[in-house]
């Protein structure tokens, strides 16, 4: 079980998928598309003469607008399905590769969870919460956040592969805090994108064996 992770900085502006010198779309469906080969499970992507990365992208940049954020994980679904409709019905607005039969997603389907900060708190252990908890008060919680004050984790499903978008690195307009202020911890959506990651199944997350990075630092590299 694997985890793909794209970049996404900043938010709500065209960066999603992106990175200097690499097509990430097409190095996205190079990638699955090998995996298949080698034997991994990657659903019916491999198979789906549909299937693009572009349309993955574009896919996971709906589920990184704030306005769906907003509206928590369980709306997500219906939200990339109405971009989907919107695009076979020629929106200018819409990525006009939505449009393809299934959306061009290759069957992959919208996964992640609504996460509570007592759940978060059982992901890292007291102690870490705690210190995350005094970095990020509910007044200043961060971005990722749904209208409930929630922690939202999405991505795509494709049998055991989770493709999904970085979170933010920092906040809007200070973008640089998370990398140079020394006590401050991630923000508790990035802890919770993480853990869901490497959860099991069993406990309700993607049971991720590997996380690659593609097209972008990892975490441990800041």
């Amino acid at each position: 079980r694997i985890s793909v992770v794209l970049y996404g900085f900043p938010p709500n502006v065209g960066a999603v998928g992106t990175a200097a010198l690499l097509d990430v779309p097409s190095s996205l469906d190079n990638l699955l598309k090998r995996l298949d080969k080698e034997g991994y499970n990657v659903g019916k992507y491999a198979s789906d003469p549909n299937s693009s990365g572009e349309s993955l992208v574009a896919a996971l940049s709906v589920l990184c607008e704030n306005a769906v954020i907003a509206g928590g994980f369980e709306r997500m679904q219906s939200a990339v399905e109405v971009r989907m409709e919107r695009a076979r019905g020629g929106d200018p607005t819409v990525a006009e590769t939505l449009a393809r039969p299934g959306g061009g997603l290759g069957g992959a389907v919208v996964k992640g969870a609504n996460v509570e900060f007592d759940d978060l708190e059982n992901m890292l252990g007291k102690y870490m919460a705690r210190k995350v908890r005094r970095a990020w008060p509910e007044s200043e919680r961060g971005p990722g956040v749904n209208a409930k004050n929630e922690m939202v984790v999405s991505g795509l499903q494709l049998g055991n592969v989770f493709v999904t978008v970085q979170p933010l690195l920092g906040v809007e307009g200070d973008p640089m805090r998370l990398l140079f202020e020394r006590d401050l911890t991630p923000h508790p959506q990035y802890c919770a994108a993480y853990k869901y990651m490497q959860s099991g199944e069993d406990e309700g997350g993607a049971g991720s064996q590997a996380v690659v990075h593609l097209g972008m630092h990892g975490t441990v590299e800041w």
